[in-house]
């Protein structure tokens, strides 16, 4: 597949994304507008202002993660990097048993050249 598809397919899929960051940045505006006429009310209603608020959190939120996803499908085409896809997993095959008892065997040792050093720096 060439750069441009490549580039057009991300733009198609990052699209959904980035419409519904458009709409919760204009909630957001709308939200802000809101709160700032809220606020300079005569008698400012605290819970109205409160509730706002948390509205204009979770649109901004909302807005925020929709560019962060749509900026990773975006990004993505440009990742040329090598990947094996025959390329077996390395995984550790240890049991929980053998962990520990590694795990144990290494303390021995560190507490062994801790001996030793303690004994060096004794003379």
């Amino acid at each position: 597949m060439d750069f441009t598809a490549r580039r057009r397919k991300a733009a198609d899929e990052a699209r959904p994304f980035r419409q519904t960051e458009a709409q919760k940045k204009e909630e957001a505006q709308a939200l802000k507008d809101l709160l700032n006429s809220l606020k300079r009310a005569q008698t400012p209603d605290e819970a109205k202002i409160a509730e706002t608020e948390t509205a204009l959190d979770a649109a901004t939120r909302a807005a925020r993660d929709a560019a962060k996803k749509a900026e990773a499908i975006e990004n993505a085409v440009y990742d040329l990097k090598a990947v094996n896809p025959n390329r077996k997993a390395d995984a550790d095959k240890r049991t929980p048993t053998e962990l520990l008892e590694l795990i144990e065997a290494k303390g021995k040792e560190v507490a062994e050249a801790l001996s030793v050093l303690r004994k060096l720096n004794a003379v």
